[in-house]
């Protein structure tokens, strides 16, 4: 099969890696990004239906399977409640993992990822943010009133790679690979939210489209309930990871 055809309403991956995911029953969320370029198909190997919006497409220039997610010019991607990935609170464990590419002018934020089931009280955000030359890295969690931020190196129009996770002891943050030392801050509740999910923002309904937006290319998502994939220092993957 040639990689980026679509067969049976699905995207194929041009190499998918060998062998398979011993936590894939635990995973909530999957997106490789692939596809012909400009499509407005985008496929979340778990089954859950993602809606397009902007000018979000699939831009086969880049990526692992040969393609990734162009979410640029405030364009991003939206979903609807998904029981599999909701929960993630302090005290309880999963891991998102995020690989995007982000060129930064000025001072703003970039969305990765975004969930909230009930439209405020348990919504989850991860996002990047520069300001004042400096890049950091954030999550929020509405459901358990907590949220860290820690400071890393970023490369402008480079691939790397995100992951939050909790053991259901310890919140961690990775950036391609390296563990970001974290500190817990004070936040505001937000007025207004997204229900549902967000993927290249984060869920502040009156500006996300603006200031929030990744403005940027995402080429792997995965969500994993019930598990840390990471707790140390690790190697991030060069091929997509399995579905199966």
């Amino acid at each position: 099969m040639i990689a980026g055809i679509v067969a049976g309403g699905r995207p194929v991956a041009a190499s998918p890696p060998a062998g398979n995911d011993p936590y894939w029953s635990n995973v909530g969320l999957y997106m490789r990004f692939n596809g012909v370029d400009g499509a407005t198909l985008f496929t979340d190997e778990k089954g859950s239906a993602i809606t397009s919006n902007g000018s979000a497409a699939i831009s086969a220039s880049d990526g692992f399977g040969g393609a990734c997610g162009n979410l640029t010019a405030g364009s991003y991607l939206s979903g609807g409640v998904i029981p599999a990935i909701g929960g993630m609170v302090q005290g309880s464990a999963w891991s998102v993992e995020v690989r995007a590419k982000v060129t930064w002018a000025g001072d703003r934020n970039a969305g990765l990822f975004s969930y909230s089931p009930l439209g405020g009280s348990d919504d989850f955000r991860f996002y990047l943010q520069r300001y004042a030359s400096s890049t950091y890295i954030y999550i929020v969690e509405e459901g358990s009133a907590t949220a860290w931020y820690g400071t890393y190196t970023h490369v402008d129009g480079q691939f790397m790679t995100f992951q939050a996770s909790s053991d259901g002891t310890t919140v961690r943050v990775f950036v391609d690979g390296s563990e970001v030392s974290l500190s817990a801050f004070d936040y505001s509740s937000r007025s207004s939210y997204w229900t549902g999910l967000l993927v290249g923002t984060i869920g502040d309904m009156s500006d996300h489209l603006t200031t929030n937006s990744l403005d940027g290319h995402i080429d792997e998502l995965r969500v994993t309930k019930g598990y840390a994939r990471n707790t140390a220092p690790y190697t991030p993957a060069i091929v997509q990871f399995p579905n199966y």
